[in-house]
């Protein structure tokens, strides 16, 4: 029944509460001076790298694709078919704000969040069946978030779908007995196959959106993120301008008062590469709640913030074996929007080929004359 189908994802955890985020807790600045220098001419041969996207950015579009669709019914009426956006891919290093952003979606428009993260399903014995189980959790999920009744509003919607560590559901294989063994093991690619097909039947009007979160795209088959996202965020780490305002709004937040003779400026300057999370965990460590009741006596310092940085910094180091590469972020992007295949179109045609174009002849050979 329609009615007992949330209370067996309850039962089984899947069903979450969030926390009250909000798509303004991205904290960061519009970066001028990266899109001045991406829009100008370069007279170098090294090839052209798209600049990473900033936080201003960022909030902008997880506005348009995620809150307004779904927060509205008049707004997901009128959205063209190419527009309906119901899978997201965000992807980035750790303590960039990617499941901040899921929980703020689902605050900013009250939705059911759904978590399927393979830590959740993995040992879920109503989903165990290596045959079974990945079709009926997706039937479970469709038959929730659906707009049975247009003359109606679905009550349980709308549904937020969270996929941490989608990497594991998209892993790529190598070879075709690899892939066979993947789909059929008793891991979390198994609800892959369910996961894409599952996703075509959802109608424009239904109040869905799968939003997956990684922080190893490369570990993913390319192929099949792309038959089953719809678009891809890049979420990096600040830059200077960003994490000159994270510096000053997590101290003032957290000293509950304004800081105006502190300059943040040589915070932003050392912590390159940092992390929104490293930051706020670093201000944390120095505005404990006895040093914050003693700010009305002895101001804050540079000084203070030395050892705790130094700390983080060793901490991401250590980490950083088990982390992508920033190179990869990158080579990633070139890929699943379809730069490095243009590239290569444009160096076949100046070749002169025909841009990477098979001419496909009929196949069939002449019969031989007697």
């Amino acid at each position: 029944k329609g009615d007992e189908m949330p209370s067996l994802l309850i039962d089984c955890k899947l069903i979450n509460t969030y926390r009250p985020r909000r798509v303004c807790d991205l904290v960061g600045d519009f970066d001028y001076l990266g899109s001045v220098h991406h829009h100008q001419e370069h007279f170098d041969n090294k090839p052209w790298v798209p600049a990473n996207p900033s936080m201003a950015q960022l909030r902008a579009s997880i506005t348009e694709y995620c809150v307004l669709p779904l927060g509205s019914a008049r707004v997901k009426e009128k959205l063209l078919p190419h527009c309906d956006v119901k899978s997201i891919l965000l992807y980035g290093p750790k303590g960039t704000g990617k499941t901040m952003m899921v929980e703020a979606v689902a605050n900013e428009i009250g939705a059911m969040l759904i978590n399927i993260s393979p830590s959740r399903i993995k040992d879920l014995a109503d989903f165990s069946d290596k045959k079974t189980g990945p079709t009926k959790l997706m039937h479970l999920i469709y038959k929730i978030s659906i707009e049975e009744d247009l003359t109606k509003p679905n009550p349980n919607g709308p549904v937020v779908v969270y996929m941490d560590e989608c990497e594991k559901f998209f892993e790529a294989s190598s070879g075709k007995k690899g892939k066979k063994g993947a789909e059929g093991g008793s891991g979390t690619v198994r609800f892959k196959k369910d996961l894409i097909a599952y996703k075509k039947t959802y109608q424009p009007l239904d109040r869905i959106i799968f939003i997956g979160n990684t922080t190893h795209p490369e570990k993913c088959d390319k192929k099949d993120l792309k038959a089953f996202f719809d678009k891809f965020l890049h979420m990096p780490n600040p830059d200077y301008p960003s994490r000159l305002m994270m510096w000053k709004h997590f101290s003032e937040t957290r000293a509950l008062c304004e800081l105006p003779n502190f300059e943040f400026n040589n915070l932003a300057r050392i912590s390159e590469n940092f992390s929104a999370g490293s930051i706020e965990t670093v201000v944390k460590k120095v505005l404990s709640p006895r040093r914050c009741k003693q700010l009305a006596s002895r101001e804050m310092t540079e000084e203070e913030f030395l050892g705790p940085l130094a700390a983080e910094m060793a901490r991401r180091e250590m980490d950083e074996g088990g982390q992508a590469a920033p190179e990869a972020f990158t080579a990633f992007t070139n890929t699943i929007t379809g730069i490095d295949d243009r590239r290569k179109m444009i160096a076949s045609l100046l070749d002169g080929g025909d841009g990477g174009k098979k001419k496909k002849g009929k196949g069939k050979k002449g019969k031989k004359k007697k």
